[in-house]
């Protein structure tokens, strides 16, 4: 195998990876007399992740990669010749890699996607819970709105009698706007799940997993009127695949369900369905026209006859206008931007049949009444449990990462000192250079230079006079005693003997008084 230093993030993944013996020793290309195999090439695209994987089955993208690892290696080579691989800055950069590398090997490893549980751990699980670990319950599933029970046996005895398809009187009869030209399809239904289309329908959904395929059933009476119910396809569970569900196993073995349970329990008031209204609506493009409706409509005509008179929405017109049950989240076509503000005030400011004023919308001004009701529902476990699972997961992992990484922490004895982290660096300036810098500063930056040549040099030559110097510069410059009477104590208690002792004395009596002169060699 030839040495790789990868110049690319394709390259830099690889070389993260280790390499097998090669098998199909055939060249590819030869660099500085050397070969880089079949085996070798198809190893590198083997040990990338699979989305770069999927880039190198054509041609193009194995030349690509090729012409990478060609131009690598020949920089590689250049900077062998230039000795390179001894430059202290290129020895800490490897070094660097190495620990980084090692250092991901080692989490990817120890702990990893699986949250440090080993696979034994995991397989025990599964073995022992397989019941967990199956596809879901579905069915493919039509259905027929209708607002009465009386008009549900009508439709149904249309259907017993073979008089007309279930699709087709969908289409002709059914009251759900959302799947009347679909035939009345809601599509594949997952059990424990809310229905597409209608939300959660807990009636439906405890009468449908039972139903024979084929066969017509109901009227069965939901929040949303009657329905008349059709299965047309049944998807039994199936176990799950060991490595399929390893991510899962470990995400139970983290949470586990019975502390999900009573987590949605002890917090069930944040899981409530929105408030659901039904409306309908007339859509003008022009605001003459829309008060005309008002009109019509103050005089006492009926909703329905007024959409028929006045409505410009071709999508709600031939239902009266109706929009069917809808939440402040739904997007509706005919509110456009304004959808959700429009509900918020049917639901806060109307009542069941009252409607509002004229609103301007997107294409033009629309009415919109509130036919009726739905308060905020609790929302079962199973509905959101994903939810739940999510939240405590992401909880749980951070800790046990935190656990991972204190339990390495402890082992190898990590200690920070919070003191010298956010210490000032060391000057790059040497006492002397430190000292002529301070000589040309003015006096407050001065001391600033003192005190670091005190802080990182006490024992230079220049340390004793740069402690005299914050006192003479606090004293004669700046005027404060106070800290020129501290900085001079501090120098006759370092150095009593001092070539400046004497000086510092002096200035401790003698510094209020005007015109001080500054010592010989200062």
């Amino acid at each position: 195998m030839l040495r790789t230093v990868f110049i690319s993030t394709v390259l830099a993944v690889l070389s993260m990876c280790l390499a097998t013996q090669a098998e199909d020793e055939r060249p590819v290309a030869w660099i500085d007399g050397e070969p880089f195999t079949i085996d070798d090439l198809e190893q590198r695209i083997a040990d990338l992740p699979p989305q770069y994987q999927s880039m190198l089955t054509e041609e193009e993208g194995r030349r690509n990669l090729l012409d990478q690892i060609i131009q690598e290696q020949v920089l590689f080579l250049a900077a062998l010749d230039e000795d390179l691989d001894s430059n202290p800055k290129v020895e800490r950069q490897i070094e660097q890699a190495r620990v980084r590398t090692l250092a991901i090997a080692y989490y990817e490893n120890f702990f990893g996607e699986f949250y440090g549980y080993s696979e034994e751990t995991l397989r025990k699980y599964y073995d022992s819970h397989r019941d967990e670990f199956m596809t879901d319950a579905q069915v493919r599933l039509r259905h027929i709105l209708y607002a009465t029970e009386e008009e549900a046996l009508a439709g149904k005895a249309r259907l017993d009698a073979g008089e007309i398809s279930f699709s087709d009187l969908a289409k002709a009869e059914t009251t759900d706007v959302k799947t009347k030209r679909l035939g009345g399809m809601l599509g594949l239904v997952t059990k424990d799940m809310p229905i597409p289309q209608l939300g959660a329908v807990p009636e439906l959904q405890a009468v449908i997993f039972d139903l024979p395929v084929g066969e017509l059933a109901g009227p069965v009476e939901s929040k949303l009127g009657w329905h008349l119910l059709l299965v047309e396809e049944k998807i039994e569970p199936k176990a799950l695949e060991f490595d399929r569900v390893k991510s899962r196993i470990a995400d139970s073995l983290l949470v586990p369900e019975a502390d999900a349970l009573k987590y949605y329990e002890e917090h069930k008031g944040e899981y409530l369905d929105e408030d659901q209204v039904q409306l309908r609506i007339i859509a003008c493009a022009e605001e003459d026209k829309i008060k005309a409706a008002l009109q019509a409509l103050d005089r006492g005509e009926s909703f329905e006859r007024v959409v028929e008179q006045y409505s410009e929405d071709e999508s709600s017109k031939p239902d009266g206008g109706l929009l069917g049950y809808l939440k402040p989240s739904s997007p509706i076509l005919a509110l456009g931007r304004k959808a959700r503000s429009i509900i918020n005030i049917t639901i806060t400011e109307l009542q069941d049949g009252q409607y509002t004023e004229p609103l301007e919308i997107d294409t033009g001004w629309a009415i919109v009444q509130r036919v009726s009701h739905m308060d905020p529902r609790q929302k079962s476990y199973e509905e959101v449990r994903a939810s739940v699972r999510g939240q405590l997961t992401g909880d749980a992992s951070n800790q046990r990462v935190m656990d991972f990484f204190d339990e390495l922490r402890g082992r190898y004895d990590v200690v920070v000192s919070e003191e010298n982290l956010f210490a000032e660096p060391k000057p790059k300036e040497s006492p002397a250079e430190l000292y002529a810098l301070a000589e040309a500063a003015p006096p407050p930056t001065a001391v600033s230079y003192y005190k670091k040549i005190l802080e990182f040099y006490p024992d230079s030559d220049e340390a004793p006079k740069a402690q005299f110097m914050i006192g003479f510069l606090y004293s004669d410059k700046l005027k404060n005693y106070d800290e020129a009477e501290a900085a001079f104590n501090v120098y006759l208690e370092r150095w009593p003997r001092g070539d400046l002792a004497e000086s510092a004395r002096y200035m401790l009596e003698h510094m209020r008084d005007e015109d001080i002169e500054l010592p010989e060699g200062l």
